[in-house]
């Protein structure tokens, strides 16, 4: 009984985040809208986006790269049952292990983002949510942004993988960025059928869904 009752009480809690968080979302986003949608968007902006994916193609899976201070995998810990999030520099994974520590779906993972990719993929074995986010500046110790390699591993695999990659207004060939051309050629020489779009600064490649 007691064990039923703390279920009840963690549902209830998971809705009332999940309602406060949705007003909260929609008034910042309806600021920005109102404001002519300024690069970059609000965070509140790609959370709702993410959702809209995940509901869209009914992904209960989400893998970020790039945890910084790990306020996605934070926001959206009530929108997946698994969360794998990975982050290359030591002080951010610390950070982030030990504010997900009593969040059992959240997996807090270190490493060179591509690479650790190639290992958690081994065990994912479903279309899954990705947020490609290791870009934002060149981390010590590597001599190029991971993004080309992240996508390869990614679309290596057997599945049709959602990729949402943000801050696209990054991506001109220069800074050690690639271009979008790039990233949207290379994307099509991987997966010929998928579609690539760049909307609200946030690039969008995914096999379109047939209608039924």
């Amino acid at each position: 009984m007691k064990k039923y009752l703390e279920s009840i009480i963690e549902k209830i809690k998971k809705r009332y985040r999940h309602f406060r968080q949705k007003m909260h979302n929609q008034a910042t986003i309806n600021k920005w809208s109102k404001a002519g949608h300024p690069y970059p968007p609000p965070h509140e902006y790609k959370q709702e986006t993410l959702k809209k994916y995940a509901l869209a193609y009914d992904f209960d899976t989400f893998i970020e790269t790039g945890t910084d201070l790990g306020k996605m995998p934070w926001e959206l810990q009530d929108d997946f049952k698994n969360i794998y999030t990975i982050e290359l520099n030591i002080d951010k994974y610390l950070n982030a292990k030990e504010r997900f520590h009593f969040i059992d779906h959240i997996d807090t993972i270190k490493g060179e983002s591509s690479e650790q990719l190639t290992l958690l993929l081994k065990s994912i074995r479903f279309p899954t949510l990705f947020w490609l986010d290791t870009h934002d500046h060149l981390e010590k110790g590597l001599s190029e942004f991971s993004i080309m390699k992240e996508i390869k591993t990614i679309l290596n695999t057997d599945y049709n993988h959602v990729l949402l990659i943000p801050d696209a207004r990054l991506f001109t060939g220069q800074n050690d960025y690639p271009s979008l051309i790039e990233i949207r050629n290379y994307i099509s020489e991987l997966r010929p059928s998928y579609h690539f779009e760049v909307e609200n600064d946030i690039i969008r490649s995914f096999e379109e869904k047939s209608e039924k």
